[in-house]
This record gives C-alpha cells, structure tokens and sequence, in this order.
C-alpha cells in the first residue's frame, strides 16, 4: 500500500472514529462545542448592542423629558406675558379716560384758561392710542405663539411617549438577552461536562476535521493519477509526518477507551 492510500484510510479512519455503540462521535461533540461557543460570542455582541441601544434610547428619553419641561416653561412664560400686556392695556385705557375727562374740563374751563389742558388731554389720549394699537399687535403675536406652543408641546410630549415606549421595550430586549444568554452558557456548560472537552479544543478538532476533509477529496483525486513516484516525492516529507501523527493519536485513544 502507498503512502498516499495509508494517510487516506488513517484520515477516513480518524473521520469516522467513534465510540462503539454511541450515536454521536468526537467530531460530533467537537462541532457542538464549537457552534455553541459562537453560539455565545454572538450572544454576547448581541446583548452588548442592545445595552447600547438602551442607553442611547434612555438619552434621547432624558433629552426628550428636558425639552417638554422647558417648552412648558415657556408656555407659562407666554401666559405670564400675556397677563402683562392685559394689564398695560386696562392702564392705558384708564389713562385714556383721564385724558378725555381732563379735556372736557379744560373745555369747560374756556378758552383762556382750558386751552393748555385740553392740549395736554389730547396728546395723552393720542398716545395712549398708539399704546393700545401696538399692545394689540402684540397681543395677536402672543395668541399665535401659545398657538405653536401648543403644536410644539404635543408634538414633545408624543415624541416623549415613543421614546419611553421604546425604553421599556429595549429593556425587554436586554431581558431576553440576558436570558438567552445564560441559556447559551450554561449549555455550554453542560456540553462541557458531557464530552469533557472544552470550546478551545473543540474549535481546533473542528478546524482539524475541516482541513482533513479537504485533504481527503485530494487525496482521493491524486490516489487516481498514474504518476505516483511524482506525488510521492513531492508530497513525502509533509505525508509521513502526518502519517506518523495520526497513527499516534489512533495509539492514544485506544489506550484511552482501554
């Protein structure tokens, strides 16, 4: 038999070894191992990402919360202010009747002696006029800022209620997470206590059983070619260490199951 056909049994050998009478065989357990300790590492990058998510989400809700506080602040501002304005507004009228009775006295008071009075009446009440006209204005320029404030106090306070709803069901999220993820560890675990091998080994074993299985398709490719002294030569020093490898670990697990 040729170099080449030894290392093709030992490798069909060492990828079809299994304990007599078991459903599942080291390569099995190496696989599980390896798919769960992904299984883990995705897990963990996953409950990472949303407790990240999370504490964004809990800013933009402390933000939102901020914002709806200053914006009723200045509703009440805006309330205050126009309070004010109502005031100035009842003073100038009260000025402007002042005025009108002042001239009416000067009035009556005649031309020589009424004259200045009624003078000064009228400039009063002229500016007191322009005072109502102006307050006016700004009376209207008030109604419609408490018109916007309002728009913009319910649009916050919706933007505040989807931000809470949005923490509460990340926290839900991060839950789940963390409950998946113990699951996948203690799976580990107990995948751990079955093979009695451990997430290292069981990566190496699978790495090892994915290159074998390469090896076999090009082995069994080059066991068909004619020129075997040509691969023998060439493929020699890397084959008979092999050979001797595996030969050493089919020793050892022999002494094992003994």
């Amino acid at each position: 038999m040729s170099l080449v056909d030894l290392v093709l049994d030992r490798v069909r050998d060492s990828l079809s070894a299994g304990e007599p009478g078991t459903a599942r065989n080291g390569l099995d357990d190496a696989l599980l191992l390896r798919a769960q300790d992904g299984a883990q590492n995705s897990s963990e990058t996953a409950l990472g990402a949303a407790q990240g998510v999370g504490a964004v989400a809990a800013q933009q809700k402390s933000s939102l919360d901020a914002a709806t506080d200053r914006a009723r602040l200045l509703h009440a501002r805006g309330r205050d202010a126009e309070g004010m304005v109502s005031r100035v507004k009842d003073a100038l009228e009260r000025v402007k009747l002042v005025a009108l009775n002042a001239g009416l006295e000067g009035s009556r008071l005649g031309e020589a002696k009424g004259r200045a009075l009624v003078l000064v009446a009228e400039e009063v009440r002229e500016i007191a006029h322009a005072g109502l006209e102006g307050l006016g204005e700004l009376d209207g320029i008030l109604a419609q800022l408490e018109e916007e404030r309002g728009a913009l106090d319910a649009d916050l306070e919706l933007a505040r209620q989807r931000a809470s709803d949005l923490s509460q069901e990340l926290l839900r999220v991060q839950a789940a997470q963390r409950t998946a993820h113990g699951q996948v560890v203690e799976l580990g675990r107990v995948l751990r206590s079955t093979t009695g091998s451990d997430p290292e080994t069981a990566r190496l074993v699978a790495q090892v059983a994915d290159h074998a299985r390469g090896l076999l398709g090009a082995l069994s490719k080059l066991a068909e070619k004619p020129q075997r002294g040509f691969v023998l030569r060439a493929l020699g020093p890397t084959l008979r260490p092999l050979l001797g490898l595996l030969k050493e670990l089919d020793r050892r697990g022999g002494e094992e199951r003994e």
